[in-house]
């Protein structure tokens, strides 16, 4: 069993160490780049009690690297927001304890935590450019006032050939696609003429907006749904393909 793993390549270590310890090959197939954004400044300062939301640990790296000022300090007055436990984890490292989805983690989960009415109330949102409006604009729905922080922004990585020619003799296959940018930019940066073969691919996935996504795309590989969006939820879903092989 090999898994070309598409997530950033400083994302990929911990799931490669993992798989390795459960005797799964993990390939490194990064199809996106993480770089920073220059800050903007805030239209809402540190003033009263807001409610700043965090969308991934990426956003955590890459705001609180360009802050003179500690986590604590920034937002000591502020109600911080993990989306995931790996954001979670990353705000804790930073010195804040933050609230977060205890299984599924994404925006509506998160929403759903909030009380129904938020009138008045200001909420950051510190995230990447270009990334999916439905916080935003559920936090909206529910009368807030929302402003938009971006600190880091995703570009296509380029091909590592080895490693594609590596998946490609695999015995069993198997695709890790845990956001819909990945499966876009793998669709890209993948060898025109292999497009066709990858598609008939079985894929761990981590949502169904990206099963959607890769059915929209044509994608007639199995579909796996994790049970748990975390690295131990990945190897839980391979360990039962691998059972359902044997």
């Amino acid at each position: 069993m090999d898994v070309l793993n598409t997530r950033p390549a400083e994302q990929a270590k911990d799931l490669t160490e993992l798989l390795l310890s459960n005797n799964i090959n993990s390939i490194n197939f990064p199809t996106i780049i993480i770089k920073p954004v220059a800050l903007k400044t805030l239209k809402s300062p540190g003033v009263g009690s807001r409610l700043v939301f965090f969308v991934s640990s990426n956003a955590v790296k890459h705001y609180f690297s360009q802050q003179k000022k500690s986590a604590v300090e920034l937002f000591k007055n502020d109600q911080v927001y993990a989306i995931g436990s790996a954001t979670a984890q990353a705000l804790f490292e930073q010195g804040i304890k933050s609230l977060s989805p205890t299984k599924k983690f994404d925006s509506k989960s998160l929403l759903q935590t909030l009380p129904n009415k938020l009138t008045g109330q200001t909420c950051l949102i510190i995230k990447g450019q270009d990334g999916l409006a439905d916080l935003a604009n559920g936090l909206l729905e529910k009368g807030a006032k929302v402003e938009l922080i971006e600190c880091y922004q995703r570009i296509s990585a380029e091909r590592c050939s080895e490693n594609w020619e590596q998946f490609k003799q695999s015995n069993q296959p198997i695709v890790l696609i845990t956001s819909v940018d990945l499966v876009k930019s793998l669709l890209l940066i993948v060898p025109q003429e292999d497009l066709a073969w990858l598609k008939q691919q079985s894929a761990i996935i981590f949502s169904k907006r990206i099963k959607q996504e890769m059915q929209n795309l044509n994608w007639t590989g199995r579909l796996s749904l994790v049970s748990l969006q975390s690295n131990q939820g990945i190897l839980d879903s391979l360990e039962n393909m691998r059972q359902n092989n044997e």
